[in-house]
């Protein structure tokens, strides 16, 4: 996830992390939250509570389904502050980063780890092909790299002209020598939507980007083959990108806003999510690609939505200010597992199925599946 910053003050961060399953512990920081192209909210300190499950149901768009018996229940795994985005390289060891250049590592067992950045500048994402081949881009379009031992600059963060300042939100390979990051360019003028492909020895300015008249940014992707790419971003409207292997289009959606995040669990079983503006403010929105069309996902009231992960046809999670799993029959509405302002930016499946979130100010979330 996912937000533009613009960094003023420099905050320094304690990390405890723990065991497994179900001990507790948390950091308590108050991070500003600086200006933004994409829309935020003001933090709160951290607090954690375990939440009980809630049920509720509603409507979703017409595709065959299997269901599923199981429940789940969050417990706390460790504890971080000011992230943006986690991927995971093993089910034992993940890595995530956030604001004012901060990278943690996880070992599983041995908790959190505070490594050494190279830079101070904001952190959007995070991208690894192998434990010693890392990726991570963000603010000014900075580009870090991981060769199993440090982090280095790979492309330092740089002005295009003098009146605009780039970004780049996410990362990602379909193989070593074939990857992406997205975000944009901003001007006096507005935004406008900027890419780079890496073909194994540089990262290159996509030439071929669909010129949109429209102040725009892109914020997620996901990766199905060399030749089936999504990328989505809002800003005057939502936007859903696709490669199809020779070219970029354009294809429209129902989304009005903004889009942060999206994944695949095939490529007829597509989800994006983000969030819309009401007359009562924003609320959040999921629509889903069937492999002609997007549609709009029919939900209760969500407040503000952030991520969207598939396992399965029949499992699929939803976080941001509420947290929502579709077992294939219906939605469940689960207890908030954050309190105050914030709230879930990220949902990631680990490579044995088992789902994690990271929320915005400090909560790394661990989902255990228990048996009726």
């Amino acid at each position: 996830m996912k937000h533009i910053n613009i960094l003023t003050v420099v905050v320094l961060v304690s990390i405890l992390g723990l065991a497994a399953c179900d001990s507790r512990a948390t950091t308590t920081s108050v991070v500003p939250t600086p200006i933004s192209v994409i829309p935020t909210v003001t933090p709160l300190p951290v607090s954690t509570w375990m939440p009980t499950e809630i049920l509720s149901s509603t409507l979703m768009p017409v595709f065959t389904v299997v269901p599923t018996e199981e429940s789940y229940r969050w417990s706390h795994a460790g504890s971080l502050v000011s992230m943006n985005a986690m991927t995971f390289v093993s089910d034992h060891e993940a890595w995530a980063v956030g604001d004012y250049g901060y990278i943690a590592h996880w070992a599983g067992a041995l908790g959190w780890k505070h490594v050494r950045s190279p830079t101070e500048t904001a952190l959007y994402a995070v991208s690894f092909i192998s434990p010693d081949n890392g990726w991570v881009v963000g603010d000014g379009g900075q580009i870090l790299h991981w060769d199993g031992e440090e982090w280095t600059v790979f492309r330092l963060a740089q002005t295009i002209s003098p009146w605009s300042w780039p970004y780049l939100h996410t990362v990602g390979f379909a193989s070593p020598d074939n990857g992406w990051a997205f975000g944009c360019i901003d001007t006096e003028g507005g935004s406008g939507i900027w890419g780079l492909h890496w073909d194994g020895q540089k990262w290159q300015e996509i030439p071929n980007m669909p010129r949109l008249n429209a102040s725009l940014c892109l914020t997620a992707m996901t990766i199905l083959s060399s030749g089936n790419v999504w990328v989505v971003g809002g800003g005057d409207r939502g936007i859903t990108l696709h490669w199809n292997g020779s070219q970029w289009q354009d294809v429209p959606n129902p989304a009005g806003y903004w889009l942060y995040s999206i994944d695949a669990v095939s490529s007829d079983n597509v989800w994006a999510a983000g969030i819309e503006t009401t007359p009562e403010g924003y609320a959040g929105i999921v629509i889903h690609w069937n492999g002609t069309a997007w549609s709009k996902v029919e939900l209760l009231t969500t407040g503000w939505i952030n991520d969207v992960a598939g396992l399965s046809d029949g499992d699929v999670w939803i976080g941001g200010d509420v947290l929502l799993h579709w077992n294939g029959r219906e939605w469940r509405e689960f207890e908030k597992p954050v309190i105050g302002g914030d709230r879930i930016i990220e949902i990631e499946i680990a490579p044995g199925g088992q789902v994690w979130a990271l929320t915005r100010y400090g909560e790394f979330l661990r989902l255990g599946i228990v048996s009726r």
